[in-house]
């Protein structure tokens, strides 16, 4: 009955809540309009403009002194009351990026998220990327298994607890690995060259070969970590 009651929060809401970031986006299109008309008849709207573009991503966006370049310009420029009027113009312009990026539908997407998370214990992020999903979960699992175990079914390969506990551990971090091999060692060395603006070809193709020879073993241990899991399925018990 809760179950029932909470997953149709989303539903009810979600017509509601698009409206905010229609408006927003009617509000937008109409703005840049204007902005390209002015830029091709008004030359001192044309640099300011510049001006703020330059400062775009950065703190420096809604900025007075850097939108105008300089306090010379904003008292050489005749139509002062006009350009402050720009100014706090652009200073709304943000206010409707933010509305239009549906920070309400965002909270619904959580109520959507939570309440399949309640009916089935995962919602639809997981398929996403469920090999990513599927090892980041048993990957914890495993490693809170080894943790919490008293008992282990003893075998030729696990003689004692120690053994079983080691063999949990090992297919935890293996899988652990696959799910974040996006972050490893060479991966994150071969993306961070993308920050870089001049670099040679050569040591990018270096960095890709390592990336992918790192990669192809974080596969494999993760494909023989699920097949230890498949082999001793029976005994995953604490």
């Amino acid at each position: 009955m809760i179950r029932s009651a909470v997953a149709s929060v989303p539903r009810t809401v979600s017509a509601v809540a698009s409206w905010p970031s229609c408006v927003a986006r009617a509000g937008l299109d109409a703005h840049n309009r204007r902005v390209e008309r002015r830029l091709v008849h008004d030359a001192d709207y044309a640099e300011i403009e510049a001006r703020r573009q330059a400062g775009a991503g950065t703190t420096r966006m809604f900025s007075d002194e850097h939108a105008l370049g300089s306090r010379e310009l904003f008292w050489q420029v005749d139509r002062r009351e006009e350009v402050s009027s720009e100014l706090a113009t652009h200073r709304l312009v943000g206010l409707l990026h933010w509305v239009e990026s549906r920070p309400v539908r965002q909270v619904v997407r959580q109520l959507r998220w939570a309440a399949q998370r309640l009916d089935r214990g995962w919602d639809d992020r997981a398929l996403w990327s469920l090999d990513v999903h599927l090892t980041s979960t048993l990957a914890v699992q495993l490693r809170h298994l080894a943790a919490i175990s008293h008992g282990w079914p003893p075998s030729a390969t696990h003689p004692t607890f120690d053994d079983w506990q080691r063999a949990l551990e090992g297919a935890s971090a293996a899988l652990r690995r696959y799910a974040d091999r996006e972050r490893l060692p060479a991966a994150t060395a071969y993306l961070e060259l993308f920050d870089e603006l001049d670099v040679d070809p050569d040591v990018v193709a270096v960095a890709r070969q390592a990336a992918a020879a790192e990669d192809a073993v974080a596969v494999a241990d993760a494909q023989t970590a699920l097949r230890w899991v498949a082999d001793h399925l029976e005994g995953l018990w604490d």
